[in-house]
């Protein structure tokens, strides 16, 4: 697409700002983090004024609506006025959970709620501002809400839990007799864990690792069969994978990110699930999906459906799949801060670990260009990116990088090569720079995937790379997205709304503000602009709906009553 569709006024980085003081670069950061609160004080007020109740705010409207009906907005966006020092809002968001004599969380509705979803984001949620609060009315109420949605696992043959509860009835069902996602059945374990860990009872915790077991011991690893990939179903029947198809994206993405979190959360305590992330990341991902593209030589990845040897690679890339740069940098350092140098990192990190943050620094420039080459700034849902035109000798490529990595942890202890002078790949060194304005470049954005959903999973990853590299350019890539954001979503009169097309200025819009919006992707931008030590990463977990849940171990009385891997 030509470039004169482009209309964006970037601002220049401050690190190239002549004259630009430390002192002056935090004050010029406290005030980009001002600016989040002031947009999640506005995304609040739309949501009070004209929604209040429901799930979600229809900006444009000026209504609500719902889907689960549990007030998922209120819920999503409580931790996320605590960390953002919102006392008014995160007071009246906690009444409304709270409040005995009118409560709000009512779990009555003739619906089919989602299991998944009300996990990660009720539960989840709950569990987040009761730790950051201290208030126990906030856990009385997530013990509730688990309890109410147990019969989804307890009423498995298989341990596979149903995709739903029907809240007035409290029945387990799969509506339409539908598989269950497999990321859906496996994206529940940090919550019930945790909830586990707060009570003392290992109801929630072996009622999620039964999902685990399902998965890699009755009998055997069921991923084997696919380089330890998954299919994005699953039977909650049988406990069996249904159909081949290969992703990273959704009905499979988290999957693949609780693997390396419950590792993560538990201190290490449960080194299999890192071990079994790690086999999906170097067996599967790294084997069968990865590709550059055509012109600038990004990474990302593919999607894939058949047989291995004899299936169909797509180029399909979701946004969603943005957020695995984060969970590779995390997996790889623990959390931790590490050199900006690579030849410093050696120091602190293996070969394999230096290789795993190396494809995190690669698909997060991937994401950006996702945002940066479009011509409102913002992403769409979902590219398909224009493969290297010789794709054999790009994997090959890719094959000669991972073996630079593993000779390093070949070397002998005390070796005395010198650190420096060993050839160690340095992320985007062979990434064509990519001008402002150079519009679907990388890739082609098909008519029904144009959309904005004000998804979080690229700045979730430019947030976690920020902690641990210390990299100025993830904050300022985090600055022109918030922008976009501001420029082309927000509704004067409260919210923020999803875009129809982020190529046409401008946007149209979807007439819908995500309860996400507020859980996710403004909590993540605030912690990306605000100081490291507000929740560390190496001291936290965040579930995937960006709630956070302090690093723990398990008692010793409870840690005989839970199942472990």
């Amino acid at each position: 697409m030509a470039a004169s569709a482009f209309s964006h006024n970037y601002p220049p980085f401050l690190s190239t700002v002549e004259g630009m003081t430390d002192a002056k670069r935090k004050s010029v950061w406290d005030s980009r983090a001002k600016a989040v609160q002031r947009a999640f004080s506005h995304a609040w007020d739309g949501y009070t004024r004209f929604a209040w109740d429901h799930d979600e705010l229809k900006p444009n409207s000026q209504k609500g609506d719902s889907w689960l009906h549990m007030g998922l907005t209120i819920l999503d966006a409580l931790d996320t006025a605590y960390v953002l020092n919102n006392q008014t809002i995160f007071q009246s968001a906690s009444s409304w959970v709270t409040n005995k004599t009118h409560p709000g969380l009512t779990m009555d509705a003739d619906v089919n709620a989602n299991v998944f979803e009300t996990t990660i984001r009720v539960v989840g949620g709950l569990l987040s501002a009761h730790h950051l609060s201290g208030d126990p009315l906030l856990l009385e109420q997530a013990v509730r809400v688990a309890d109410y949605f147990l019969p989804a696992f307890l009423e498995s043959k298989s341990g596979i839990p149903f995709n739903s509860i029907h809240l007035k009835t409290g029945k387990a069902t799969n509506p339409g007799g539908t598989h269950s996602s497999t990321s859906e059945a496996t994206t529940i374990q940090l919550e019930f864990k945790y909830l586990s860990h707060l009570t003392g009872d290992p109801k929630y915790w072996n009622a999620a690792q039964r999902v685990s077991q399902v998965l890699y011991k009755s009998p055997n690893d069921k991923s084997a069969p696919y380089d330890h990939l998954v299919p994005v179903y699953m039977d909650p029947n049988t406990g069996n994978f249904v159909g081949n198809e290969l992703r990273l994206g959704s009905r499979a993405d988290s999957y693949y990110e609780y693997l390396a979190k419950q590792y993560l959360l538990t201190n290490a305590t449960e080194p299999f699930f890192l071990e079994q992330y790690r086999k999906a990341l170097h067996k599967g991902i790294k084997k069968h999906l990865l590709m550059r593209s055509d012109p600038s030589n990004l990474l990302y990845i593919r999607e894939h459906s058949g047989d291995l040897k004899s299936g169909a690679k797509s180029e399909k890339f979701d946004h969603l799949v943005c957020y695995f740069g984060g969970t590779l940098a995390l997996a790889a350092t623990k959390g931790k801060r590490v050199p900006t140098n690579v030849n410093e990192r050696q120091k602190v990190l293996t070969g394999l670990e230096m290789e795993e943050l190396y494809m995190a620094e690669e698909l997060a420039q991937s994401c950006f260009e996702m945002y940066h080459q479009t011509a409102s700034g913002l992403a769409p849902e979902i590219v398909f990116w224009n493969a290297a035109k010789d794709a054999v000798t790009a994997s090959k490529e890719l094959d000669k990088t991972w073996a630079s990595f593993e000779s390093l942890d070949q070397q002998q202890p005390n070796a005395s090569a010198n650190l420096s002078s060993r050839s160690i790949p340095v992320a985007l060194q062979t990434v064509k720079a990519i001008p402002d304005g150079e519009i679907e470049r990388d890739f082609n954005i098909h008519s029904l995937d144009k959309h904005n959903l004000l998804r979080p999973e690229a700045i979730e990853t430019f947030f976690v790379l920020y902690r641990i590299t210390g990299d100025e350019k993830y904050r300022e890539w985090g600055w022109r997205m918030f922008r976009s954001f501001e420029q082309w979503s927000k509704v004067a009169t409260g919210g923020y709304t999803s875009l129809n097309d982020v190529n046409v200025l401008p946007p149209p819009s979807r007439d819908k503000m995500e309860s996400f919006f507020l859980g996710e992707t403004l909590k993540y931008f605030y912690l990306l602009f605000s100081d490291s030590t507000l929740l560390p990463l190496d001291k936290y977990v965040f579930n995937t709906e960006c709630h956070p849940f302090p690093i723990f171990e398990v008692g010793e009385e409870l840690k005989k009553k839970v199942v472990w891997m």
